[in-house]
């Protein structure tokens, strides 16, 4: 039985591992927008807040904080990651010094929050930007939030 639970455990103990050996340099996780606008709309923002992000600051892979959010969902730990205390905790786990987290509503609001990691009870910055349509305007907004 308890071999069982070892082996069962010892994948994620090593995802976990892995996770934070990309720690060794302060980077910055986006993680995926919440709100109610459509998926495609989401996706569409977090694309361009990426490129963005990545001119400014060494921004983790996708792929790096996607599998720390699924690790922390198999072990029980997730929760709302459009709040900061939330976002914190997921930046932790994927080993990043900062966290953008926020939400894109049907309406075209996005909001964006910054928060560091390690600050203790510390408020994030947050800007509030009310996006135009798709397009070059849309994409200069994303890049001033």
């Amino acid at each position: 039985m308890r071999a069982a639970l070892l082996s069962s455990l010892l994948p994620l103990l090593v995802t976990l591992a892995a996770l934070g050996a990309h720690a060794a340099e302060p980077s910055l996780a986006l993680l995926p927008l919440g709100g109610d606008a459509t998926d495609d709309a989401r996706r569409g923002v977090e694309a361009r807040a990426r490129i963005a992000a990545g001119r400014y600051a060494a921004l983790q892979e996708r792929g790096v904080t996607d599998q720390a959010l699924r690790t922390a969902g198999t072990l029980g730990l997730s929760c709302d990651t459009a709040a900061a205390p939330c976002a914190a905790k997921m930046g932790g786990l994927a080993g990043a010094a900062r966290v953008l987290f926020g939400t894109l509503d049907a309406q075209g609001t996005l909001v964006l929050s910054l928060v560091d990691v390690n600050a203790e009870g510390a408020a994030p910055a947050t800007e509030r930007v009310a996006l135009p349509a798709a397009g070059v305007a849309r994409d200069a907004a994303i890049e001033r939030a």
